[in-house]
């Protein structure tokens, strides 16, 4: 499709090769690099893309008032949580999903999961049962959706399906409304399934809209680059010199400069891991299925980037700090890893949190605000 001549009068080259640059990164199918010309064009020039059902691109002039939004993510820490609303029994065993693969390493995998998922030392004894294994889709049958997207189709084809059915027919009369799901791979912390499930239900009462809780998630491994760096350190050392606390001629830094997943994820970091999820039933789990089966093919990918940094979506989500949930050391992943995290010889680290629930936890909220 040839673009107009009147797309800019002052610079029409640079809107007409930006044009043509998108048809070839959608053909290339480099979704994100197109997506990020198509936002260039939309605000500094009015002109809004659109993509015809026989592939090609089309445009149109906007006006400033009829421009969308633009959404970006911002995270705010949780308001207080009121400790004492919980209604579930704490000695009821508390049930687990956990999203497997019928191939022999996750099978192995699985197999050393479900050997340390026994009642814990710590707690009331509780531990989850019954665990019901969903095994997700395999690369090798379906070749064609590649690693990025398999882990989001086997969720919207099969893991929240089966949610659906298995909770719809066993769904107890004491109020239960939460879908524990976990990776093949998942490590708790030496706290009961119990103690767990009492935290998360008093998340959700105090804070309705919520729909998900992350429970095993990571500070994300890229590597920043040098100017990134650079640039870190001297605004941490610029920080903690003016927060420096001065105590019999020593020098110790005050809490301002100690990091935390709110610094991170404010100052532009990320985060990955969905290794164990809290999910509200029903109305979480049939919005995140709704969100799923809304997005565009070309648009799915990692599950849990799309779930934690996507605008596409504004189901609201809580990540716990410091993280309860971990992960074993594992030989194989679909996707080589980060620096600092990957295993050598391939798989990654394992990560194993070791907190006591009674010390607090601190809840991320992501917000989506459009501009």
């Amino acid at each position: 499709m040839p673009p107009s001549r009147n797309v800019d009068r002052e610079n029409p080259i640079n809107v007409q090769e930006t044009i043509r640059r998108i048809s070839q990164l959608k053909h290339e199918k480099r979704w994100k690099e197109a997506d990020r010309l198509k936002t260039i064009l939309l605000q500094h020039h009015s002109v809004q893309i659109f993509c015809r059902k026989d592939g090609t691109i089309g445009w149109a002039r906007v006006k400033e008032h009829d421009l969308l939004p633009t959404k970006t993510i911002a995270w705010s820490l949780v308001d207080k949580i009121d400790e004492s609303c919980s209604a579930i029994p704490s000695s009821n065993d508390v049930p687990l999903i956990i999203a497997t693969v019928n191939v022999p390493h996750y099978r192995s995998r699985l197999a050393k999961t479900l050997d340390c998922l026994p009642s814990p030392p710590k707690g009331d004894g509780t531990r989850f049962h019954p665990i019901q294994c969903v095994d997700m889709l395999r690369l090798v049958d379906c070749p064609s959706l590649g690693v990025n997207r398999i882990v989001f189709e086997g969720w919207r084809q099969l893991l929240l399906p089966t949610i659906m059915d298995i909770f719809e027919q066993t769904l107890s009369s004491d109020g239960e409304s939460i879908v524990f799901v976990a990776e093949d791979d998942v490590r708790l912390s030496f706290q009961s399934a119990g103690r767990i499930r009492e935290i998360c239900t008093n998340v959700f009462q105090s804070h309705p809209t919520l729909q998900i809780l992350s429970l095993g998630h990571r500070h994300a491994p890229k590597k920043p680059s040098r100017r990134q760096r650079r640039r870190a350190k001297r605004v941490q050392s610029d920080t903690c010199q003016r927060n420096q606390v001065e105590t019999n001629g020593d020098t110790r830094e005050a809490p301002g400069c100690q990091y935390s997943l709110l610094n991170h994820l404010n100052s532009g970091g990320g985060i990955h891991g969905a290794t164990l999820l809290a999910i509200r039933y029903p109305n979480g789990v049939a919005a995140l299925l709704d969100v799923l089966e809304e997005i565009p093919f070309g648009k799915r990918s990692h599950f849990d980037q799309f779930l934690f940094h996507s605008t596409q979506h504004d189901i609201e989500i809580a990540l716990s700090d410091p993280p309860l949930a971990g992960w074993a050391e594992v030989e194989e992943t679909l996707t080589s890893v980060g620096s600092g995290y990957r295993r050598e010889g391939g798989g990654r680290f394992g990560y194993y949190p070791d907190y006591d629930l009674d010390r607090g936890i601190n809840w991320i909220r992501r917000n989506i605000y459009s501009k």
